[in-house]
């Protein structure tokens, strides 16, 4: 099975990489860090290095051209991730919960007026997204959910919790599943997916504080009577269980090669430094064991890119 890139993925990656060099140097975010460690408040989302990336076309990378995307597959994202995640895990991060977490759930399960009022906006970096999916009492365990919606008329209503939420500060909508079968026939078949407006009053978000992954945030969101349209259903009622499993299969591979990237660039630091520390009178990288030590990390680290 050949995994090399195209010319037209390597050309990509390049461009990225080129991009991220001049707007994201390594002295910039080392003084945001920095910055972030002395002033609790300074985290800030990166706002206008992701409208340049709108700009560069980028968030539309996965998306159909009817939508404003590029046309591009899980490939391309994959190689995006990875080279943001070597750059600023936080910036990787804020790409990964608009594109997987609100474009992909979008455009596999949306409505066609969804797909055209919501994508193209996407991909010009007009709008932003986060998933809330992880409760207190269940994250992975998507069935453990308590989160629930009733129907009132046209209406449904939102109550409930959740936690560990990433960038919902920061998003105009929240991709909300709920409970909303309390008997299902099937134990999965029992959950919705909500397209929530971010900013809904009956909506209270706290920020948690965190060490790493500052320069987004991460939140509790609590639903009180929270009431949205019928026309905020993404996918079917009661299916929701089903639809976002496309969605998380999406953000496995996106997390996974952000973390080759970050993996890619502590390696590439740790390579560096061997070579500008001196003891017995020699960089130690010319010590056998700490060659073993780098040869070690760079198998583990294309071990994981071949399994992503």
């Amino acid at each position: 099975m050949d995994f090399s890139f195209t010319e037209e993925q390597l050309l990509l990656k390049n461009s990225v990489q080129e991009f991220l060099q001049k707007e994201c140097p390594k002295s910039y975010i080392a003084e945001l860090e920095r910055r972030y460690l002395r002033e609790e408040e300074a985290e800030e989302y990166p706002r206008e290095i992701f409208k340049k990336m709108a700009q560069q076309g980028w968030l539309g990378t996965s998306f159909p051209e009817e939508y404003g995307g590029s046309g591009g597959d899980i490939v391309d994202l994959a190689i995006l991730c990875e080279e943001l995640g070597k750059c600023w895990l936080s910036l990787a991060g804020a790409f990964m919960l608009c594109v997987t977490f609100g474009g992909a759930t979008i455009n596999y399960h949306g409505n066609e007026e969804q797909k055209r009022s919501l994508l193209p906006k996407l991909c010009q970096g007009e709008i932003r997204f986060s998933g809330a999916f992880t409760e207190p009492g269940g994250g992975t365990d998507l069935l453990a959910l308590t989160t629930s919606a009733t129907k009132e008329n046209d209406t449904w209503v939102i109550n409930g919790q959740k936690t560990f939420i990433t960038g919902a500060l920061e998003a105009d909508y929240l991709i909300t599943i709920v409970r909303t079968n309390k008997n299902p026939a099937k134990r999965a078949a029992a959950f919705t997916i909500f397209l929530v407006d971010a900013k809904n009053s009956g909506i209270q978000t706290n920020k948690l504080h965190k060490l790493g992954l500052r320069g987004i945030d991460t939140n509790e969101i609590f639903y009180t009577d929270v009431r949205v349209p019928q026309t905020a259903v993404i996918g079917d009622v009661d299916q929701g269980f089903y639809h976002l499993l496309d969605t998380l299969n999406n953000e496995r591979i996106t997390v996974g090669s952000m973390a080759i990237g970050n993996g890619e660039a502590a390696f590439e630091d740790a390579l560096e430094y061997s070579k500008q520390r001196y003891a017995f009178g020699k960089p130690i990288g010319q010590f056998q064991t700490i060659q073993n030590y780098l040869a070690q990390m760079k198998v583990e680290i294309e071990a994981a890119r071949l399994l992503v």
